[in-house]
């Protein structure tokens, strides 16, 4: 009986779950995609932060040398 019950779960479950896995594994896929493009941004913004950051710090120093 439990031989059973084994061969009835997994012919009930086993193609759900191989969809599901397949399933996740293209969302997987997609998401590197997105990480990398999220990435990318994050380090654009950083250098742009960073750049301003030094032209506010040198238009300080030219104001404070002129006054």
């Amino acid at each position: 009986k439990p031989a059973e019950l084994s061969q009835q779960l997994d012919a009930a479950l086993g193609q759900p779950l191989e969809t599901a896995f397949g399933r996740l594994q293209a969302l997987e896929k997609s998401l590197q995609t997105v990480a990398r493009g999220f990435q990318v941004s994050q380090r654009r913004q950083l250098l742009a932060a960073l750049l301003v950051g030094v032209a506010l710090g040198v238009l300080a120093a030219v104001i404070v040398l002129l006054a």
